[in-house]
C-alpha cells in the first residue's frame, strides 16, 4: 500500500479562496480563516492522518472536520467537499457522491454515522436527511 499524501493547512485554505471565488453563493462569501481557524485545521488535518483505516476513513474526518468546526469564514461545506474530492485524487480514488446539499447539511448537524458517509462516498445511496428524525 503507498503512503497517504495529506494536504497542508495552506493548501485547504487555497481550496477555500478558490471555493469561493468559482463557486459563489452569497455576496455575504467572505475569503479567509476565522481568528482559531489555524489551530482547528491543524487538529483537523491531525485527526485525519491519526484515524486508522482506509484513505476513505480519513477523509470522513477532513470533511466532517471542516464542516462541523467551521474553521473558514464562508464556504465550509463547499471546502469540505472539494478538499475531500482532491485529497481522494491525489491518493488515486474518486468520490462518487451525487451532488446533494441536503446530505451536506446531514453531516454538518451530525445526522449520519460514518459508515453511512463512507458508503456515499463510494457512490452508494445514504438516507435523506430529517432534521426531525
Amino acid at each position: 500500500m503507498s503512503e497517504i499524501i495529506y494536504p497542508s493547512v495552506e493548501e485547504l485554505m487555497e481550496v477555500n479562496k478558490l471555493v469561493l471565488e468559482e463557486i459563489r453563493v452569497s455576496k455575504h462569501d467572505k475569503i479567509g480563516v476565522l481568528p482559531s481557524g489555524m489551530v482547528i485545521l491543524g487538529g483537523i488535518l491531525k485527526n485525519t492522518k491519526d484515524k486508522g483505516g482506509d484513505v476513505f476513513d480519513k477523509a470522513i474526518v477532513l470533511l466532517k472536520g471542516i464542516i462541523q468546526r467551521h474553521p473558514f469564514d464562508s464556504g465550509n461545506r463547499r471546502t469540505g467537499i472539494v478538499s475531500v474530492a482532491a485529497f481522494l485524487e491525489v491518493n488515486g480514488k474518486k468520490l462518487e457522491i451525487i451532488k446533494e446539499t441536503g446530505y451536506i447539511q446531514g453531516v454538518r448537524e451530525r445526522y449520519y454515522k460514518d459508515s453511512e458517509i463512507k458508503r456515499w462516498m463510494k457512490g452508494g445511496k445514504i438516507r435523506e436527511f430529517d432534521r426531525f428524525h
